[in-house]
């Protein structure tokens, strides 16, 4: 492998790992996304762990006949950081939308307060 290549892998696989650990960070924190551990470690990690150990072991090796996969496996590594990325911002979908309920509320609701002690220094 080439050294560029083997250093930009290197640097999406770290990438991976800082991400996976954010999504795991999240779940962990906060007991309503628990639901959505079990789905990330199945479905999630334990595939991206399977592919980065067998990709770090044949790139170490130099095995000539596992070129053209290692070279597969480093062009999907961004796709990988992707699907990482969607996964983090969906965990935080019902937070947003909780935020945004209560804004809406606030702000319906603000003026009204306002007006009404505003009514009583009258």
């Amino acid at each position: 492998i080439l050294p560029s290549r083997k250093k930009e892998a290197a640097g999406n696989l770290r990438r991976i790992a800082d991400e996976a650990g954010q999504i795991l960070a999240v779940i962990e924190s906060d007991p309503n996304k628990f639901a959505a551990a079990e789905p990330f470690l199945n479905q999630v990690l334990t595939p991206i762990e399977s592919l980065a150990s067998q990709y770090a072991k044949l790139a170490s090796r130099d095995v000539e006949t596992a070129e053209d996969f290692l070279v597969q496996t480093e062009q999907a590594l961004p796709g990988v950081i992707r699907q990482l990325d969607k996964w983090y911002e969906q965990l935080h979908i019902n937070d947003i939308a909780k935020l945004m309920s209560g804004t809406i509320q606030l702000e319906s609701t603000l003026p009204t307060v306002v007006l009404k002690s505003e009514e009583e220094k009258l």
